[in-house]
């Protein structure tokens, strides 16, 4: 879900072992990660450093999404036990490790998408990725609908 997906990146990048790259978004509100996240980035730049969105790693130029199909993480292991069914592969149960604890405890969507002009930004910056993976664009509802 985007909006799990912009905190998460957030949050991890506070951490990020390059220290420098770490006290920077530390230093940043959400609010001002997301706008630095949609600010044209530098050709030596690396991605990761302002992680654009998901679409940018499963779209061609043209927006179009080069693979056959996308898991949701909200459905992962009906999805992709789906998916081994139906390519004939025996049962695999997916296992869970090293849980991500980059939120912070106690914190909701709400704490971080507390104003509109957040909510606007993150709708800007992951709007392919609405487009494309079926998620509503109201921080509300994370239930893909595709």
């Amino acid at each position: 879900n985007p909006f799990d997906h912009a905190i998460s990146y957030y949050e991890f990048m506070k951490e990020y072992r390059v220290a420098r790259h770490a006290r920077r978004v530390r230093a940043m509100s959400f609010r001002d990660h997301l706008e630095y996240r949609l600010q044209p980035r530098p050709i030596w730049d690396k991605p990761f450093l302002r992680l654009p969105n998901q679409s940018y790693y499963l779209c061609d130029a043209t927006g179009r999404v080069l693979v056959d199909q996308v898991l949701h993480y909200e459905r992962l292991a009906e999805e992709f036990t789906e998916l081994t069914r139906r390519l004939g592969l025996p049962a695999i149960e997916l296992g869970v490790a090293r849980k991500s604890s980059f939120r912070a405890a106690g914190s909701s969507l709400v704490d971080y998408y507390d104003d509109p002009a957040t909510v606007d930004l993150l709708r800007r910056l992951y709007r392919p990725d609405f487009e494309n993976f079926g998620y509503s664009d109201s921080p509300g509802d994370n239930q893909p609908t595709g």
